[in-house]
């Protein structure tokens, strides 16, 4: 059975849409950030992209309201402005990158978020922080 992989369009009508960019886009993302996945088989590269889609659709809530009904992707939504106050049409850049960041996570380690294995607060872990009667660790 093929991978069932669709990307979805800008104006949202992609039937079981379930991924944000498509193989050429994320691998020219890597490609311009210095890493090369060519050699990974194109349906390892869908699963990634397709698991990463997923991940940025549960993990972020955005404003607005999906662009149509019963679409199956978060974006494109309507009622979305930047921070320049300029309407968000289609799926935006910013997603799409976080999806090709995400599907290159994937592949290199099988997992979505980062681990934190450092036990400082440099890696982003708080060990102890005291501030008046408030203690975090």
């Amino acid at each position: 059975m093929a991978i069932q992989f669709y990307v979805q369009s800008d104006d949202g009508t992609t039937a079981d849409a379930n991924a944000y960019v498509d193989t050429t886009e994320f691998l020219q993302y890597w490609e311009n950030h210095g890493v090369d996945y060519s050699s990974e088989l194109e349906d390892t590269q869908k699963v990634a992209i397709i698991r990463a889609t997923e991940y940025v659709d549960q993990r972020y809530r955005y404003k607005g309201a999906q662009l149509t009904e019963g679409q199956a992707t978060e974006w494109p939504r309507q009622n979305v402005t930047d921070c320049r106050g300029d309407d968000v049409d289609g799926v935006p850049d910013a997603v799409k990158e976080a999806t090709s960041e995400y599907a290159g996570r994937y592949i290199n380690n099988g997992k979505l978020q980062a681990d934190v294995t450092d036990t400082d607060s440099i890696s982003g872990r708080i060990t102890k922080e005291k501030l008046g009667p408030m203690e975090v660790q």
